[in-house]
């Protein structure tokens, strides 16, 4: 299209002025996102969620997203949390959410029931506030001019009348799966600071993690060093009391508990009889007997700083802005800093700049200094800060051990480095924090000993690694050959891998390598950038990625095509159904369930993500068929292996039952009965899912799972109830391969360039598909293929299996209605042929196995090569019906 140059200077002048009107101050207020204002008024960024009829708060610096009322939430269903901050014009939100918690409970909320936004030239301020049960909850959000990146909340429970007791309020900040990193501080006390290291505890439950109680008032979360912008958030406690008309306000005391998953600070609503100092387990015995008495009031003043970088210190220099200045370099702008008190109690940490530079503000007295870098290398100095600041100097950590790395002309590929002759395996891009709960070190996004080539220019170019031996295996998915090097590196040295490059081993044309449960930094629980996410697809010789966010439909295409693969990648937009809150509708979750295709829709809440919260799996089901279009439901990995009732697997406890789905007994035995429970309104059960997901990630569990969940999905086919089965990674992280396991789809042009998004989502339907981890299969009943129905009552099944060397499977498997025919060894070709006769209507699926090589094992540690087809039906009468065969006697489950 040609562009007259006057529109073209006019567009960038424009396109300057907005960008620089988004950086400086506006004056404040308080809106309710509607049409008009949604386009220049939503927060933006990796977490961002708010939508039309949401609220957000600005003071020119900082914008702030806080649900509508009746908006369900993870906690609640009333609405009135802050999901969103960050600063404005930068897209850079990746705060989760911020729950209030009465007395230990994180399923009861305060019940809101007003929400009141104003604004002046100073201030900006949004109060939600309600009573119930002779207890009046007020909570104030306010962002103002004078203190621009700090959000203060002030929250007032006041005892209005006789009804429910109250012993504390906790206020949770979630960050699942350490999606930011956590440091807890006390402000005041460092000797009683956790700093990154925080103990463990014995289960998931909130009360089971009481052995992590702590003394800290400053929870600092960390985003990811990959994601830009950069983002720190800093929530402290500033001030807790008990007030009553006419007496002095009493403090009242507090704990704090930080784990991977939230950090939590908990307040007393009144002073306990006995005990002193810190909270420990005598003061928490009195919890029971607190409460609020007529005309009490309690009152926590809370305030969130937010920084500009991803590091400790940006948020400790607004806790220390009266301390004095330190200042240094680094002569490796990638080492960071950490620094303690004498006795080793964390203080802060630090980043450099792009140059090296450095400086943080700290109270003046002595320290410890200690630099890290990637390559193991670190150095340690001491520090005394005085009244004038200090001089931290040049501090050099030498030169590193460097890899280059192939260029664009390579191709894509994975490279995996592992220690080899007493040397460690890698862990490639840490971040140096250190960060430890219990025994175990937190995954994080980027953290991995693997590095993912896209074919592309943008691609990392070199790895920094200890000094040591170390095997390298490139490979780019089970369609191509594996290749590796050992290496032996020196400090100062820098080494040229060799070519590597990855060929192809066998054709796949009409079929596409699809993994239908993707996640990157969009969803609550990763830290992963979505460009190395897609970056890390293509190089597994992924062809179809389907974004499947938690709780957020998240469109990744944009990020494709910005890295110019939209040759070799197409996407799909979906979302993974994320149910935790535990109602009364469903006492415990209906799990997790993925839904595509679905329209991105990013002015609504959650970009136009179902309800999941409160209710059960039909009604979800019943409101995304209910768009317009088709869409296919997934049930995500059916069956727990922690044994946690609501830990996301649907089949452990049936949302309502508490007791896990029993394929030995009838769909309408009293223990599976609400499976097929009928909605009146929709007319739809739990059971209408479309998939199951039977292979779930890699690994023993992953392995384990997939002989379970099978036993439930031939239970479910042998009663009539058809679903596709499925393979899929559910990869949050680049250390969890994303890929494999994948699910092959059936096309009639499998470019990727050219992908029919219609006809791929039919295809899963009818279930034209199979599940593997490398093997790939074909299936053919006398001419019928997966899917298909099949006519007649004996038929030749011929099974064959290819891959490279390094995945495939040397044994097949044949089932006849669940129940193992026979295995018999793949030959020479990968073939094996069985002789089948039908005396009733059935269904035909295989499997194909083999052991693990050590390149399988250092690629895919804890699975097996394995790979199982959808059912074949056989109409054996060939009366054009398909009748299932029944339950049957029961004795297979787990049998291979």
């Amino acid at each position: 299209m040609h562009r007259s140059p006057v529109l073209v200077v006019a567009a960038l002048g424009l396109a300057i002025a907005t960008a620089a009107s988004a950086r400086e101050p506006t004056r404040p207020y308080a809106r309710q996102l509607d049409a008009d204002s949604i386009a220049h008024l939503q927060p933006q960024g990796p977490h961002a969620i708010t939508g039309l009829g949401d609220w957000v708060l600005s003071n020119g610096v900082l914008c702030a997203g806080i649900t509508k009322l009746g908006r369900p939430g993870r906690f609640s269903l009333r609405g009135g949390s802050l999901v969103d901050l960050g600063f404005c014009g930068r897209a850079d939100d990746q705060f989760v959410e911020f729950h209030p918690m009465l007395s230990l409970d994180r399923n009861t909320s305060p019940p809101f029931d007003s929400l009141v936004g104003e604004a002046s030239e100073d201030m900006a301020r949004i109060v939600v506030s309600g009573e119930a049960d002779g207890l009046r909850y007020e909570r104030r959000f306010q962002l103002d001019r004078a203190a621009p990146r700090e959000l203060q909340i002030e929250t007032v429970v006041t005892r209005t009348g006789p009804g429910a007791s109250i012993s504390t309020w906790g206020d949770l900040t979630m960050h699942p799966n350490a999606s930011l990193r956590p440091f807890l501080a006390t402000v005041g006390s460092p000797e009683q600071s956790q700093g990154f290291r925080h103990p463990g505890s014995a289960g998931e439950s909130i009360r089971s993690r009481m052995a992590g109680i702590a003394h800290g008032d400053l929870h600092v979360m960390l985003a990811d060093d990959a994601q830009q912008p950069q983002i720190a958030y800093g929530v402290h406690l500033a001030s807790a009391r008990l007030e009553r008309e006419g007496e002095p306000p009493r403090p009242v005391p507090h704990f704090a508990i930080a784990s991977s998953d939230f950090g939590m600070t908990n307040v007393f609503v009144r002073p306990p009889w006995l005990g002193s100092g810190p909270v420990g387990l005598l003061e928490l015995a009195q919890v029971v007997f607190l409460d609020l008495k007529p005309r009490e009031r309690f009152v926590v003043e809370t305030r969130i700083y937010v920084g500009e970088r991803s590091d400790v210190a940006s948020i400790t220099d607004f806790v220390h802005a009266e301390a004095p200045w330190v200042r240094g370099s680094l002569d490796d702008p990638s080492a960071r800093i950490h620094v303690d008190t004498p006795h080793g109690h964390p203080v802060t940490q630090v980043r450099p700049d792009a140059t090296g530079a450095f400086a943080f503000r700290l109270p003046p007295g002595g320290y410890r200094l200690r630099a890290v870098a990637p390559g193991g290398r670190s150095v340690e100095r001491s520090l005394s800060v005085g009244p004038e600041g200090a001089d931290a100097g040049s501090i050099p950590l030498g030169e590193p051990a460097v890899v280059t790395l192939p260029g664009p002309e390579a191709g894509p590929m994975r490279l995996v480095f592992v220690g080899v002759d007493g040397t460690a395996t890698p862990e490639l891009f840490d971040d140096l924090l250190g960060l430890t709960v219990g025994e175990q070190r937190p995954a994080s996004g980027m953290r991995a000993n693997s590095v993912s080539l896209a074919g592309i220019e943008s691609d990392p170019r070199r790895v920094v690694l200890p000094p040591g031996r170390y095997r390298v295996i490139a490979t780019r998915g089970p369609e191509y050959t594996s290749a590796e090097t050992t290496l032996a590196l020196q400090a100062g040295a820098t080494v040229a891998l060799p070519e590597l490059a990855p060929v192809r081993a066998i054709e796949t044309p009409g079929w596409l390598a699809a993994d239908l449960h993707v996640h990157s930094g969009a969803s609550f629980d990763s830290g992963l950038p979505a460009r190395e996410r897609v970056r890390s697809f293509v190089a597994q010789g992924g062809e179809v990625l389907v974004t499947t966010e938690h709780d957020r439909v998240f469109d990744i295409a944009p990020e494709i095509r910005a890295l110019g693969l939209d040759a070799v990648l197409a996407s799909v937009v979906g979302v993974e159904a994320t149910s935790v809150l535990q109602s009364e509708v469903a006492p415990f979750t209906f799990g997790h369930a993925n839904v595509l295709p679905l329209p991105h829709r990013p002015e609504r809440f959650r970009g136009g993500a179902p309800t999941s919260q409160g209710v059960r799996l039909r009604e979800m089901i019943a409101e995304v068929r209910a768009l317009p279009g088709e869409r296919l439901v997934q049930l995500n990995h059916p069956r727990s292996w922690t044994g946690e009732l609501w830990d996301g697997s649907f089949f452990t406890h049936l949302s309502v039952v508490g007791e896990a789905f029993d394929p030995t007994q009838p769909l309408d035995a009293a223990r599976n009965a609400p499976l097929v429970e009928v909605d009146p309104k929709s007319g739809l059960r739990d059971l209408d899912f479309d998939a199951i997901e039977l292979l779930n990630g890699v690994g023993e569990h992953s392995v384990a799972n997939f002989f379970e969940v099978r036993a439930d999905w031939f239970a479910l086919l042998r009663q009539g109830e058809i679903v596709t089965a499925t393979a899929n990674s559910d990869s949050h992280r680049l250390a969890s391969p994303v890929g494999l396991p994948r699910t092959y789809v059936p096309a009639l042009d499998d470019a990727p360039r050219t992908f029919d998004e219609a006809a791929f989502t039919r295809a899963l339907r009818e279930g034209r598909t199979f599940g593997t981890s490398g093997p790939f299969l074909e299936v053919d009943l006398s001419g019928a293929r997966m899917g298909d129905r099949f006519q007649g009552a004996s038929a030749t099944l011929t099974v064959t299996s290819r891959a490279a060397d390094w995945a495939r499977a040397d044994r097949a498997r044949a089932y006849v209605n669940g129940r193992l025919l026979s295995e018999q060894p793949l030959d020479d070709s990968g073939r094996a042929v069985w002789a089948l006769t039908f005396p009733r209507d059935a269904f035909v699926t295989v499997e194909v196995e083999g052991d693990p090589t050590p390149v399988f094992d250092a690629l895919l540690p804890g699975s097996i090569p394995l790979a199982f087809s959808n059912p074949i039906f056989v109409d054996a009468d060939a009366d054009g019906v398909w009748t299932p065969p029944g339950l049957l006697p029961f004795r297979d489950a787990g049998e291979r």
